[in-house]
């Protein structure tokens, strides 16, 4: 049938487009079976958006299509009467559009640009033009003159001109040879409410050649069916394409991440490098100079005791940081362990710190054996500790509960002190979190329980806190038995 002049797919832009994206100097052709209502879905929308954004629309009307065009603009939230007598829309019916006498293509070119210029002269920002392609009835347009005056018009729409325009091809009411004129002339063609480009477009050609084949309604069919399968080609295309950009901006991200961690590790690193080792001195001669302060007065006594709950601070603070930069925080593989010797041990630093508080520890089955991480545990179990220390009052009790609880070692501190906000508990594990009594009472980064939380459930266990019967809280948290 002489069509192939389809264009390689692998230019073609990323997939069909939504019929309201079209740009300036679009034309268009949309091929419908029977009656143009079926395409109301499309172009509706069209001239409702133009008419919102300040341009003039124009609609030519088959016979029967001016009441069921008004109803349906006037459905989707048109004031019809008022765009009309504005002059925003004009419908026109196929006498009033088609010229009188032959159809000369230079003519009805001009005729056009009269019509788009007019529009910018009354005020309108740009024009849109629905043809139902009816008007070549009664008596017929020869296809071969169609042709030449649909490849004219591309000559008046173009990207420079601010109109748009959509040409309605019926397969019931116009002939094969009229529709594939259709088909050869418009750069873009419509399915449903998505143009493409139309590979069937001849271009120029079609003005010093404007002769149409003989074809018939199945030559049609495959011309569309092509049509129908290229815009499930390019769907697919636009969605690979996007698939592969969403994967390498996820890539690049995971890329920014990988060289802010890599910053992050050095700085941790050069924390530990230079400010541990400093930090362990001035604590050693801290502790030193507190053994060896008989005859001190007691300024210089409640000065050294200062440098020594200052220095033991520090270094709690730069131990949570260094576990909270690390990504495998408590992930180490885990052993038994017995928690009976890591509370005593806790319980000995803590009462060096602070030797006026009260700790009571109760046992329940003290030599059954968890399985986690020894150094992790002895932390987790320092900064609850400390944690009560510095928000309970001096002279009430501490207490440590170890316990079971189905195949699991439940560690418990309580406390007398502020408790926390009702519905809070949760926050009170994020990082930097700190409730407004917390600050006002005490200070600190807010990052111990955050850190407890990470090193506990990579360890298996949960961390939790409830707030206790008579003011404090009780935070608590599990590892999982170890097997016999």
């Amino acid at each position: 049938m002489g069509v192939a002049h389809a264009t390689d797919l692998s230019d073609a832009p990323g997939g069909p487009q939504d019929l309201l994206t079209l740009k300036q100097g679009d034309h268009l052709c949309l091929v419908y079976d029977d009656d143009p209502t079926e395409q109301f879905a499309a172009l509706v929308p069209f001239l409702k958006q133009g008419l919102e954004n300040g341009e003039r629309g124009v609609y030519v009307c088959d016979d029967t299509t001016m009441d069921s065009l008004s109803a349906a603009l006037a459905g989707d939230g048109v004031d019809v009467d008022g765009a009309i007598s504005s002059g925003a829309l004009i419908i026109w019916t196929r006498e009033q559009w088609r010229p009188a006498g032959e159809l000369v293509s230079a003519e009805m070119a001009a005729r056009v640009d009269d019509v788009i210029r007019q529009a910018l002269a009354e005020g309108f920002c740009g024009i849109r033009f629905a043809i139902e392609m009816t008007w070549t009835l009664d008596p017929n347009i020869a296809s071969d003159r169609l042709c030449h005056w649909e490849a004219t018009l591309n000559t008046v729409i173009r990207p420079d001109v601010p109109a748009r325009m959509i040409c309605q091809y019926s397969r019931k009411r116009l002939g094969p040879e009229v529709v594939y004129a259709g088909l050869a002339t418009h750069p873009v063609a419509v399915l449903g409410t998505e143009t493409l480009p139309n590979p069937y477009h001849r271009g120029p050609l079609a003005l010093h050649d404007p002769a149409t084949p003989s074809v018939g309604h199945e030559d049609i069919d495959w011309m569309l069916s092509q049509l129908r399968w290229q815009r499930a080609y390019e769907s697919e295309r636009a969605r690979r394409l996007r698939a592969e950009e969403t994967a390498a901006e996820a890539e690049a991200s995971l890329q920014q991440l990988r060289e802010a961690n890599a910053t992050k590790d050095d700085l941790l690193a050069l924390l530990s490098h230079e400010l541990r080792t400093p930090l362990t001195i001035v604590s050693g001669f801290a502790e030193y100079l507190a053994r060896k302060g008989d005859g001190y007065s007691p300024e210089s006594a409640l000065a050294v005791q200062e440098i020594t709950l200052g220095a033991q601070r520090l270094t709690r603070i730069i131990t949570n940081l260094l576990l909270l930069g690390q990504d495998d925080a408590g992930a180490a593989e885990g052993e038994p362990i017995v928690l009976k010797p890591i509370l005593r041990v806790v319980m000995a630093e803590h009462k060096k710190r602070h030797p006026e508080r009260e700790i009571s520890v109760h046992h329940e089955s003290p030599h059954t054996p968890a399985l986690g991480n020894a150094v992790y545990a002895e932390q987790v179990i320092a900064n609850l500790v400390a944690n009560a220390e510095k928000y309970s009052p001096a002279g009430t009790l501490i207490e440590i509960r170890l316990s079971l609880l189905d195949g699991y070692r439940v560690v418990s501190v309580l406390d007398r002190g502020i408790g926390f906000p009702p519905g809070e508990a949760e926050r009170l594990f994020e990082a930097f979190y700190r409730s407004a009594e917390a600050s006002r009472v005490g200070g600190g980064l807010g990052v111990g329980l955050f850190v407890c939380k990470r090193v506990v459930e990579a360890q298996g266990g949960k961390i939790w806190c409830l707030p206790r019967p008579g003011g404090g809280s009780e935070f608590s948290f599990t590892l999982p038995l170890a097997e016999e």
